[in-house]
């Protein structure tokens, strides 16, 4: 089935040149359909449209909803730069979004501007006749009632948030505030510890948005899973028909090297042995020079297969990341084990029963270890060796085997990272920062699979977070947004901790149980 593009709220003459691009530069790649039907997996846009037409789009919002295989891409990028659509990303959640704030507090206020800004969007603390949509906690005031006259989509906070959760703008309707909507309550408000009574205040609270109405994000999940290992397998085939090409190649060369190499000091062996033999014949037997001449040529040659025995083995030093290495495997059913092996194999690892093994991998998912050794990782390492084309030492981190016991306590967990003891009744809320590639999809494997019971992954870093974890140091660059996120920790006294840091704890909590 060969796969399509679509577009919406484009003006006629963009949709006229879209159709021409996709006849005269992916023909036979991708056609142009004028529905959104199965065989559709781009959905071309304008995001330089001044009134955001696209977003009120049925195309576009049944897509947010229901479709997370298509790719929303820009107009501009496809048509006028005339870039490769299957190597553009998702447009970013806001992207050219012009969005209000009004009427938040400080702290919810700079973490929304960040979030925002992070994805694409122009923030404004004003109300203007760009504005695309207004972030809102109270549905009162002036600038509320301006956008309700303007046709301005007033939301709640979440908005934000599950949007850039599911990586493109929600439908404003489900987040739309109302009258109806705010809440009144009362709670006590101590003042000190000896008002053990307190004084009630008035706290207006406002109602979340209707998340679940707005996306299908039990298929979102499914789908993004299986994406993750489509990506990782094609990743692996490649580099495998890449090896095994340069080893082809390599090895043909040496040949054929070898041989020429070969055949031209034979022939210099043979001419010099003929001069000798006639000087002999003729005039005066010189067997010291005849001597002479042979081991100078075959001292010459044997230096030249030195040399060339030192290429090649230099050669094959730069195929297959795991060349060489021994594997022994535990834990895993027939099915996963005969898939590792053959991935461990074709990268040039050797995968034993019994004896001595460089690596140990133990199953992940395994919940009774036994005791290991010191070189036992996962199988989350042999991803993370290929992704990097290098075995990186004892600097595995999370990829070595743990698994902790459901009866250690909050107030134990939260122990260990000397965090206070006063919240032992709620979950560690933990945000991430300059993580990519496998690290990334690693560390939040291991967040829901491994540590659910105590943490709270945050996908925003704010305020409210006990601890933030910076990616594996021997990557870092700080970014601005990482150094900013940083500077934010140390003002708010959050926790900072590099994944080394943090996973040793882990694994010392782990050796206690």
């Amino acid at each position: 089935m060969e796969k399509a593009l679509t577009s919406t709220s484009l003006t006629q003459k963009q949709s006229d040149a879209l159709v021409v691009h996709v006849k005269e530069n992916l023909n036979g790649k991708l056609k142009y359909s004028p529905d959104l039907n199965q065989e559709v997996i781009f959905l071309v846009i304008d995001s330089n449209d001044p009134k955001k037409r696209w977003l009120k789009s049925k195309k576009f919002m049944y897509v947010v909803s229901y479709r997370p295989d298509v790719t929303v891409i820009d107009y501009s990028e496809l048509v006028e730069k005339k870039l490769n659509p299957f190597k553009l990303l998702q447009m970013k959640p806001f992207k050219n979004l012009v969005i209000s704030l009004c009427r938040l507090e400080d702290n919810l206020m700079k973490k929304i501007t960040i979030a925002i800004e992070e994805n694409g969007g122009i923030v404004k603390h004003h109300l203007t006749s760009d504005t695309d949509v207004m972030i809102s906690m109270f549905p009162e005031g002036r600038r509320y009632e301006a956008c309700i006259e303007w046709g301005i989509h007033v939301v709640s906070p979440d908005w934000c948030y599950d949007s850039i959760d599911r990586g493109l703008p929600l439908n404003t309707y489900f987040y739309k505030l109302q009258h109806s909507v705010t809440n009144y309550v009362t709670k006590l408000n101590y003042e000190n510890e000896e008002d053990n009574i307190g004084s009630e205040v008035v706290v207006k609270t406002y109602r979340l948005g209707k998340r679940d109405q707005a996306c299908d994000w039990e298929k979102l999940n499914e789908w993004r899973n299986k994406e993750s290992k489509r990506i990782l397998e094609d990743y692996i085939k490649v580099k495998i028909d890449y090896d095994n090409k340069i080893s082809s190649d390599v090895n043909e060369t040496l040949i054929n090297e070898t041989y020429e190499e070969l055949t031209s000091k034979r022939k210099l062996i043979e001419i010099k042995d003929e001069e000798e033999e006639e000087k002999v014949v003729v005039k005066i037997k010189k067997p010291n020079k005849s001597k002479e001449c042979k081991g100078i040529t075959i001292e010459t040659f044997n230096s030249n297969n030195t040399l060339e025995s030192n290429i090649k083995k230099k050669k094959i030093r730069k195929g297959p990341v795991l060349s060489g290495l021994k594997f022994k495997l535990k834990g895993y059913n027939p099915e996963l084990e005969a898939k590792l092996s053959k991935i461990i194999v074709k990268f040039g690892g050797i995968v034993l029963q019994e004896g001595y093994a460089d690596f140990t991998v133990v199953n992940f998912s395994s919940k009774c270890l036994e005791a290991e050794t010191s070189n036992a990782i996962t199988e989350l390492a042999i991803e993370r060796f290929i992704y990097n084309e290098e075995v990186d030492g004892s600097n595995y981190y999370w990829c070595k085997p743990f698994h902790l016991s459901s009866q250690i306590t909050m107030s134990e967990f939260r122990k260990v990272f000397s965090l206070s003891p006063e919240d032992s009744d709620r979950k560690v809320k933990v945000a991430i920062t300059a993580f990519d590639g496998t690290d990334l999809s690693h560390i939040e494997k291991v967040f829901s699979e491994k540590l659910d019971q105590w943490i709270e992954f945050q996908q925003v870093f704010n305020e409210n977070c006990d601890i933030l974890v910076i990616g594996p140091s021997a990557k870092i660059t700080y970014s601005a947004h990482t150094t900013k996120k940083r500077e934010l920790a140390s003002k708010w006294g959050t926790l900072v901790l590099t994944i080394e840091e943090f996973s040793k704890k882990i694994l010392e909590l782990a050796a206690k149980n």
